[in-house]
């Protein structure tokens, strides 16, 4: 990523990690454990091969934040609820997307929460983004609820999602 540590250590785009503190990589799974075992703070050495060249770096290993709790102050003050998903969502503007630096897509909704009091079964979680409905582009809470409005009853409706970096489509009948 640009500004990561990684890059300001040296490492570039291309270069493969072929160890990590002496031990060997194999796979991305490998990875996530060797970093898994560090704490914000301490300094990971990073073997990588760069064309044929191995070369060393030293990269500080830093905890990434994640903001979702900060987005509650926004959703107690711009509660937007789809009463039709049983969700309250967030608009995905520039400030949101900032919050949310893995996301896939820029566009979409933010499901905040569970609407409270509502019996509509569909399989949204709190942090899940929409990004499309029946195909098309979701922007805003509003969109979102005016396409649905527009949706007959017992109808069929996709939703593409993002959850936990993953798209993903799930599929219902509107009631």
């Amino acid at each position: 990523m640009p500004g990561s540590p990684a890059e300001n250590a040296g490492v570039k785009v291309q270069d493969i990690v072929k160890t990590i503190d002496g031990y060997p990589i194999n796979n991305l799974p490998a990875v996530g454990t060797r970093l898994f075992m560090r704490s914000g703070g301490d300094q990971i050495k990073l073997g990588v091969l760069r064309g044929v060249t191995k070369l060393s770096f030293t990269v500080p290993v830093v905890e990434v934040q994640n903001d979702l709790d900060s987005l509650a102050s926004l959703v107690q003050s711009n509660q937007s609820p789809v009463n039709q998903l049983g969700v309250v969502v967030v608009d995905i503007d520039p400030g949101v997307a900032k919050k949310l630096p893995a996301l896939r897509m820029e566009s979409g909704v933010l499901v905040a929460a569970r609407a409270i009091n509502s019996n509509v079964d569909v399989a949204l979680e709190a942090g899940d983004v929409i990004h499309t409905m029946n195909g098309a582009s979701v922007k805003t809470g509003e969109e979102l609820r005016a396409a649905l409005n527009h949706t007959s009853t017992n109808s069929p409706v996709v939703l593409q999602i993002e959850r936990s970096g993953k798209l993903m489509f799930i599929a219902f009948k509107l009631e």
